[in-house]
């Protein structure tokens, strides 16, 4: 019988090479590094719906959860090739 720290490892390994979770991974990498520029430039959440034509609501949801369906068809796409 397998360790069960092996399986759980194969588990994890398996899970990392998933679509779903590389599609986590740019979103998630993407969200720091805009959040990190919005601090450096010391602008908020309703100067950057200003910039962009939107609701600082939106802005706030984009943030919070960034793994919306465009990334999915990005990562899909990548895999394509």
């Amino acid at each position: 019988m397998s360790d069960p720290f092996t399986k759980l490892a194969k588990a994890f390994k398996k899970a990392r090479n998933s679509h779903a979770y590389r599609v986590e991974a740019v979103s998630l990498e993407f969200t720091e590094a805009l959040l990190a520029r919005m601090e450096e430039c010391g602008s908020n959440r309703a100067e950057l719906a200003g910039r962009l034509g939107t609701s600082p609501d939106y802005v706030s949801k984009v943030l919070n959860n960034p793994g919306d369906l465009t990334m999915h068809r990005l990562v899909k796409r990548s895999d394509a090739v």
